[in-house]
């Protein structure tokens, strides 16, 4: 089943095709339930010493525990937060890992 996550302690999306995690907790629980989505919309401050960018860290080691097949062919990211390093370091964090997969 392909999902799409989207990651934000305020807002909500703007589309009903997403689900909605408020915080890097229950993201991890919603991955651990229904696998890795297709796509996620990623905020950066999460309140409470987390971050969009633990959230990022956390899937790039679970998909280097699962060999690279954890996250799904075709899957994509998006960066929402007004935190404009911490949007900045996701990006980077996430684009590095994803073209190094490609290069492989």
């Amino acid at each position: 089943m392909s999902w799409k996550l989207f990651l934000d302690d305020n807002r909500d999306p703007k589309t009903k095709d997403f689900t909605l995690a408020r915080s890097y907790k229950s993201a991890v629980k919603l991955v651990q339930r229904k696998g890795c989505p297709i796509y996620i919309a990623f905020d950066y401050d999460l309140g409470e010493d987390e971050s969009g960018l633990n959230f990022a860290n956390w899937l790039i080691q679970k998909d280097e525990l699962h060999y690279g097949k954890f996250l799904p062919e075709g899957f994509g990211f998006e960066c929402h937060s007004t935190d404009t390093e911490g949007k900045v370091s996701i990006e980077k964090v996430m684009s590095e890992y994803l073209s190094s997969k490609r290069n492989r």
